[in-house]
C-alpha cells in the first residue's frame, strides 16, 4: 500500500512529456548507423576545430594554398583513431555485439560518397582539362596515406574503443516496455523537423559559404579564419539551441496529439 501510494503521488507533479521521461532514453533502433554517425561527426568537428586553429595562427600562406590541402589530409588521417575509438566505444555501450561492422560503416559512411563525388569531379575536370584536377602523382600520394596511416590508426580505436565496455548510464530511469502513443501528423513528425533543424543553422554560415566555395574552387583566396572560427562558434550555439527546442517541441507534441493515426511502440532515436 505505501509503495502504491508513492507511485500515486509521483505521477500526480508527471504532466505533459515527463509522462514519457523514461522512453527518452531507450536504445535507438539503428544502433551501428548511431555510433558510425557519432564517430564520423567526432572526426570532422576534430578536423574543422584543428584547421581553423592552423588557420588563426597564420599556418596557410595566402599564396601557397596547398598547405591547407596538405594538413587536410594529414590531420584528417590523424584523426581516424578518434572516429574508430568514439564509434565503438557507443556502439559497445549500447550492447552492440558486431562491432567489426560498426567499424565498417563508419569507415563509409562519410568516405564513400566523398571518394564517389571526387572521382566524378576530378574525371569531369580532366575531361575538360581544367587546371584544377588532380594529377596522378597526387592521388596516389593521398591513396598511400590513407592506406598506411589512416586505416591502421582507425583500427586501432575501433580496439581501444571495443575494449572500453562501460555500461550505458542514462540521466533518468528507463522504463522496461515502451509506450504506445498516437502517430504525429506528417508535418509534425520527425522529417519536417529535422529538416527545420538544419534550415535554421544552415542560415548562419549562409553568407561565408559563397567564399568557401569559391576558395575550394581555386579561383578564390580565403584568408579570413578569424571570422570564419567564430562563425563556426554562432553555427554551434545555433545548433544545440534548435536541437533542444525541436526535442522538447517532439515530446510536447507526442503527448498532447489527440488526433487520429496508429499506435506504434514509443522509442526515440536518440
Amino acid at each position: 500500500m505505501c509503495l502504491h501510494d508513492e507511485e500515486l503521488f509521483d505521477n500526480q507533479d508527471k504532466t505533459g512529456w515527463k509522462f514519457i521521461h523514461g522512453d527518452v532514453f531507450q536504445y535507438p533502433y539503428y544502433k551501428s548507423l548511431f555510433a558510425a554517425a557519432v564517430g564520423s561527426g567526432t572526426q570532422l568537428f576534430t578536423l574543422t576545430i584543428l584547421l581553423l586553429i592552423l588557420g588563426i595562427a597564420g599556418a596557410f600562406h595566402p599564396y601557397k594554398q596547398g598547405y591547407l590541402f596538405i594538413s587536410l589530409v594529414v590531420i584528417y588521417a590523424l584523426t581516424s583513431v578518434l572516429a574508430g575509438y568514439t564509434s565503438a566505444y557507443y556502439y559497445v555501450q549500447l550492447e552492440g555485439t558486431e562491432w567489426v561492422s560498426n567499424l565498417l560503416l563508419t569507415g563509409l559512411l562519410f568516405c564513400g560518397p566523398l571518394f564517389a563525388t571526387f572521382c566524378i569531379l576530378n574525371t569531369t575536370a580532366i575531361v575538360y582539362k581544367a587546371t584544377t584536377a588532380f594529377p596522378s602523382v597526387t592521388i596516389v600520394f593521398i591513396f598511400l596515406i590513407w592506406i598506411l596511416v589512416a586505416l591502421p590508426l582507425f583500427v586501432l580505436g575501433g580496439i581501444a574503443g571495443e575494449n572500453c565496455k562501460d555500461k550505458f548510464q542514462a540521466l533518468c530511469r528507463t522504463t522496461k516496455c515502451p509506450k504506445t502513443i498516437l502517430v504525429l501528423c506528417w508535418y509534425r513528425g520527425p522529417v519536417s523537423q529535422m529538416a527545420l533543424a538544419g534550415f535554421l543553422p544552415f542560415n548562419v554560415i549562409l553568407n561565408e559559404l559563397d567564399d568557401i566555395f569559391a576558395s575550394a574552387w581555386g579561383h578564390n583566396i580565403y584568408s579570413i579564419y578569424g571570422f570564419l572560427f567564430l562563425l563556426c562558434t554562432l553555427l554551434l550555439i545555433t545548433t544545440a539551441l534548435v536541437t533542444v527546442a525541436l526535442t522538447y517541441f517532439q515530446l510536447v507534441l507526442t503527448t498532447i496529439d489527440g488526433g487520429g493515426g496508429t499506435q506504434i511502440p514509443f522509442a526515440l532515436p536518440f
